[in-house]
């Protein structure tokens, strides 16, 4: 009978210790999504706000928005007044800044300096436009990678006759960094209106024979950029840089 008894009290002691677990554990999940959740007061952007734009002449095109901490940016600005601190006073946004995004003290380099770009050692920066789908709508940003695809239309063979398939898509280079980018926007005509459109300007980081290869790709197809974290990405199809610039011979 003792047995039975002692078995029975270890088996309430194991039950409570276990729902005492249970109960730690979902506390601590709990803890865990609700301080992702805590609001956080960070500048936001009114409208696309343009490279080069002084920081002490936003204050009328931002606002102070209550984001969830799990989604604010790294050294996040958190008021107008961090416009005018010692840190950004002097400062320009490096880059454009879309409709919505936040601001942070990343977002911005002292004038004298913000307008240079240091390619790395060999390579050049040369820069490329692309339609804002191409070009991974708004998502890059300084120190993205990018694959780049060249797209040939009038495809033809050897006769002159164009191929089965008129258009086709090289990837030529992968893994290239980028050092800036910017929306702008093109004014397109039609017979009756014209239109706004906006564009991607991308400066990227190439050794000479891929950027000679991106200029011949500019002048007989289009370019599309991919976002990747790799930089490791081959097609069979992929060109290689005889391809490229043959083709343009």
């Amino acid at each position: 009978m003792r047995k039975i008894n002692l078995s029975i009290v270890v088996g309430v002691i194991v039950a409570v210790a276990g729902a005492g677990m249970v109960v730690a554990y979902g506390q601590s999940v709990n803890h865990k999504a609700a301080s992702g959740r805590n609001p956080v007061a960070v500048l936001v952007a009114d409208r696309d706000l343009p490279a080069g734009t002084p920081a002490k002449a936003l204050a009328s095109s931002v606002h102070v928005a209550n984001v969830p901490s799990a989604y604010v940016v790294s050294g996040a600005l958190h008021s107008t007044a961090a416009l005018t601190s010692n840190l950004t006073k002097a400062a320009v946004l490096t880059g454009s800044v879309p409709k919505g995004g936040q601001l942070s003290q990343n977002s911005f380099a002292d004038a004298a300096t913000a307008g240079h770009v240091n390619p790395s050692p060999g390579n050049v920066a040369i820069s490329v436009e692309t339609d804002l789908s191409p070009g991974v709508a708004r998502y890059l940003s300084v120190g993205s990678k990018v694959d780049v695809f060249a797209t040939y239309h009038d495809v033809r063979n050897q006769a002159g006759k164009l191929t089965p398939a008129s258009s086709r898509t090289k990837l030529f280079a992968t893994g290239v960094r980028v050092l800036a980018v910017s929306v702008a926007q093109d004014q397109q005509k039609s017979q009756n209106d014209s239109t706004l459109v906006d564009k991607v300007v991308v400066l990227l980081d190439m050794p000479p024979t891929q950027a000679e290869m991106l200029v011949n790709a500019t002048t007989l197809g289009s370019i599309y950029l991919a976002d990747t974290t790799s930089g490791n990405d081959h097609t069979s199809t992929g060109a290689n840089p005889d391809v490229v610039v043959a083709s343009n011979r």
